[in-house]
């Protein structure tokens, strides 16, 4: 008797992480991937590709690495790689860290400030 291949299991849901931040800031990368997860735990295929809906707020490649941009919401939708492509869409605020005083613009580097004067902290 020849045994077929394995019946393939779809995605039936997208499982997303209560880790996964609700805002990211300008210029900062995420890796997406490690917030979402496939259900059945026995689907056939448990990746996802990865899209939003405005590049001029977030950008993300397809295995997952979401850039902020500018401030702004963005769609992330997270899809599937199986034959039933099931996807969801979340929202990611990007926060715009960049801020104008009468002492010139002022850029938030995530933990440290930066005056683009010249006069910076940069340390650690």
């Amino acid at each position: 008797i020849k045994q077929g291949a394995a019946p393939v299991v779809p995605v039936e849901n997208i499982v997303v992480s209560d880790e996964l931040p609700e805002s990211i800031y300008m210029h900062q990368t995420i890796d997406l991937a490690s917030y979402f997860s496939a259900l059945p735990e026995n689907a056939s295929y448990k990746t996802f590709t990865y899209s939003v809906d405005d590049e001029s707020i977030a950008t993300v490649t397809t295995d997952g690495k979401l850039t902020g941009v500018w401030g702004g919401v963005v769609n992330v939708n997270v899809t599937a790689i199986d034959e039933g492509r099931f996807s969801i869409t979340v929202p990611m605020t990007v926060e715009s860290n960049v801020l104008y005083s009468t002492d010139g613009w002022t850029v938030e580097t995530g933990k440290r400030w930066k005056n683009c004067n010249g006069l910076a902290d940069l340390g650690q």
